[in-house]
């Protein structure tokens, strides 16, 4: 059995923290939720447009209650899709 120093096991906890901080920040980021007006808005189309996107299956849409939220993560996938928006300074 070996012995660690007490820095080197101080150290090596806060490896630790300092990864599942950040794993736990990005997942964060990637579930942001943006509403219908902010798809909008970010992609210049009107909210006829991002309904049309939905029935083709080009965006999905989530429910909280009765309101309508868009995935970042999702939106960000999408974008690698659309011809027009490839070279959108998004993701």
């Amino acid at each position: 059995m070996s012995t660690i120093s007490l820095d080197s096991f101080l150290l090596s906890i806060r490896d630790i923290v300092e990864d599942v901080f950040q794993t736990k920040l990005k997942e964060q980021s990637d579930e942001k939720l943006l509403k219908s007006e902010e798809v909008c808005s970010l992609f210049r189309i009107s909210k006829a447009t991002l309904r049309n996107w939905c029935i083709q299956g080009k965006l999905v849409k989530h429910y909280i209650g009765r309101k309508v939220f868009y995935r970042y993560a999702e939106i960000t996938d999408a974008l690698k899709t659309f011809k027009r928006y490839q070279h959108f300074p998004i993701a």
